[in-house]
C-alpha cells in the first residue's frame, strides 16, 4: 500500500466504478462528491505551489472545521508538505511562542484582522476563504517537496504544557486501517465528526472515512441540537462522541428511539465514561456501544467491545492488536503507570526515546496514566498520575469521587482536584455544575454524598458553578481549576486561607 495519502485516495477512486458521484463530504447542508473532492484538492495543490518559496518550513493552520480544511490536508499530502495544526482560537501571543519556524499561515477570515495587528512573527498570513476561491492551472511539472513529517499537533495540555506530536503520512494511513478493522467498518457506513481537525481524533475520522470511500458528515464545531439533527437527516451511523457529551446523547436516544434506529456504533473516546452514563448505555444500547482508551501519541490502546460489557464492566477493553502494554509499578500497589509500545506510535527522535521521562527502556511510551491488566489482557484505567490526591499518605482516585457525584440527578458535570492541606498534605475539592442551575436540594445532595463516600475521600469543599471549562478534546480542564484554586489552603479538611 502507498504511503502517500493523496495517492491512496486517487487509487481507491479509480479502482471503483461509479464512486465519482458518491458523496464524500456533507458540510453545512452542502454535498461534495468524490469527483469534486479530487478537483478541489488539485486546485489547492496548484495554489500552494504559487507559494513555493514559503513551503519548505511547516505551514501553520489555524482553522475551524470546513471542507477547505480537508482540501488543504490532502493537497499537503500530495505535495509532501508539513502542516502545523493549531487551535483557531490561539492568541497572537500563543502563536508568537510557537518555537517551530514557519513562513506561511492559514486563518479563517473572521480572525485574521486581530492576528495581523498583534502578531510579531514575520509570516505571510492567508485567509482560507480567499485562497480557496483561486483557480490556478500550473502546466509545468510539479516539484514535490520531500518532508517526511506530515502533521505536527500539540497535545491537549490536560495535564500541563502541551507537547509536540509528529505524524507521518504512513502512520495516518495505519491508524485509519486500525480504526476500520477494530470496528468492522464497511463502505456503506456514514461517519459524523465534530472533533476539531487540529485534534488527532478529527484527523483519524477524516482519513478513516474518505480514504476508503465512506461519506463523512463534518460539523464546524460541536452543537448538540445540530449534531442530533445531522445524525437523523444524513443517516450517519458511526458516531464518535466525546465522553463528556454521551449523557446528552443518552437522553436523546431515550426520547427518540425510532428516530435513531439506523445507528450502528457509538464509540466513546477522549476520556473515560462516567459510571452512570456507562450503565445506561450498557443496559439499553449494549450491542452498539464501544469504549476506547488511547492517546494522541499512541492511537487506540484498548477497545471494550459489546460482548465484554458484563464480564469486564470496569475495563477499558482488551489491548489492541499491534500494541504492547507494560504496567510499571512503584511501591506495592496493584496498579502502575501504563506504558505502551505500538506500531501506531507517533514519531519520536532518538534523543526523545532516550529521555526517561518520555520512554521506558527507549521502547515503551509513558502515558502518565495509571492502570492494571488482568490475566485475559484487559486493561483497567485508574486515573491520571497527576490527578491522584495524596491525603495523609493515602492515594485518592478523583474518578471514584466524580462517579459518586455524577450519580446524583442534581449534577450536570463535575471535576475533583487536590488542593493544599496544612496537616493532611492534600485534600479533595469538587467543582460541580448543576442541571438547569438548580440551587434547590443542594443540602440533600451533600448529605447523600457523605453517606456514599468515606471520610478520607469526601471533598473538603464543593464549589458550584454555572458551567465547567472544557478543553477542545472534550476533557474537563483540570489544569485551569488547579491554577484557579491553588491558593486555597485547608487545615484538617477545613478551609483555613484563601489568598
Amino acid at each position: 500500500m502507498t504511503s502517500n495519502i493523496y495517492k491512496l485516495l486517487e487509487k481507491k477512486i479509480t479502482s471503483f466504478e461509479n464512486c465519482n458521484d458518491k458523496t464524500a463530504i456533507i458540510f453545512e447542508n452542502k454535498k461534495i462528491s468524490f469527483k469534486n473532492l479530487i478537483l478541489n484538492i488539485e486546485r489547492f495543490s496548484n495554489c500552494l505551489l504559487k507559494e513555493k518559496n514559503n513551503l519548505k518550513k511547516p505551514i501553520i493552520v489555524a482553522l475551524e472545521n470546513s471542507e477547505n480544511y480537508i482540501y488543504l490536508l490532502f493537497a499537503a499530502s500530495k505535495l509532501n508538505l508539513t502542516l502545523l495544526l493549531i487551535n483557531p482560537d490561539s492568541s497572537p501571543e500563543e502563536i508568537d511562542n510557537i518555537e517551530i519556524k514557519s513562513k506561511l499561515m492559514f486563518f479563517d477570515k473572521k480572525n485574521i484582522s486581530n492576528i495581523k495587528r498583534n502578531i510579531k512573527k514575520k509570516i505571510k498570513i492567508i485567509p482560507i476563504e480567499t485562497f480557496s476561491k483561486k483557480s490556478i492551472q500550473i502546466k509545468n511539472k510539479i516539484n514535490k517537496f520531500k518532508s517526511k513529517k506530515f502533521i505536527i499537533n500539540f497535545s491537549s495540555g490536560s495535564t500541563g504544557k502541551p507537547k509536540k506530536i509528529i505524524y507521518t503520512q504512513n502512520l495516518k494511513i495505519s491508524r485509519a486501517l486500525q480504526l476500520r478493522e477494530s470496528f468492522n467498518i464497511n463502505k456503506q457506513d456514514i461517519f459524523i465528526n465534530y472533533a476539531p481537525i487540529y485534534h488527532s481524533l478529527g484527523q483519524r475520522l477524516i482519513f478513516s472515512s474518505l480514504l476508503f470511500l465512506n461519506t463523512i458528515v463534518l460539523m464546524r464545531k460541536f452543537n448538540f441540537s445540530e449534531w442530533e439533527n445531522s445524525i437523523y437527516k444524513t443517516k450517519a451511523n458511526i458516531l464518535f462522541p466525546i465522553s463528556s457529551h454521551l449523557n446528552l446523547l443518552v437522553k436523546s436516544l431515550k426520547k427518540n428511539k425510532n428516530k435513531y434506529k439506523h445507528i450502528k456504533k457509538i464509540i466513546a473516546s477522549s476520556s473515560q465514561v462516567s459510571q452512570k452514563t456507562k450503565q445506561t448505555l450498557v443496559k439499553q444500547y449494549s450491542k452498539i456501544f464501544f469504549e476506547t482508551y488511547g492517546a494522541a501519541e499512541i492511537a487506540f490502546v484498548s477497545i471494550l467491545k459489546p460482548k465484554d460489557h458484563i464480564s469486564k464492566k470496569n475495563s477499558v477493553g482488551k489491548v489492541s492488536k499491534g500494541v504492547d502494554v507494560k504496567i510499571i509499578k512503584k511501591d506495592k500497589k496493584d496498579y502502575g503507570e501504563i506504558c505502551c509500545n505500538s506500531k501506531f506510535l507517533s514519531y519520536f527522535s532518538n534523543k526523545e526515546k532516550k529521555n526517561k521521562n518520555i520512554f521506558i527502556k527507549e521502547k515503551y511510551f509513558r502515558t502518565g496514566d495509571l492502570g492494571y491488566i488482568d490475566k485475559d489482557d484487559y486493561l483497567y484505567y485508574v486515573a491520571r498520575q497527576k490527578d491522584i490526591i495524596i491525603k495523609s499518605g493515602i492515594n485518592i482516585v478523583p474518578k471514584k469521587i466524580e462517579d459518586a457525584i455524577l450519580a446524583e440527578s442534581l449534577i450536570e458535570n463535575c471535576t475533583v482536584i487536590g488542593v493544599k492541606d496544612e496537616i493532611f498534605g492534600e485534600t479533595p475539592l469538587a467543582i460541580c455544575s448543576l442541571k438547569n442551575n438548580n440551587e434547590k436540594n443542594r443540602n440533600t445532595f451533600e448529605l447523600k454524598l457523605r453517606k456514599k463516600l468515606s471520610k478520607t475521600s469526601h471533598p473538603s469543599k464543593i464549589i458550584y458553578t454555572n458551567s465547567l471549562k472544557f478543553l477542545p478534546s472534550g476533557k474537563i480542564n483540570k489544569v485551569y481549576y488547579r491554577e484557579k484554586y491553588k491558593k486555597l489552603i485547608f487545615n484538617k479538611g477545613k478551609l483555613n486561607l484563601f489568598v
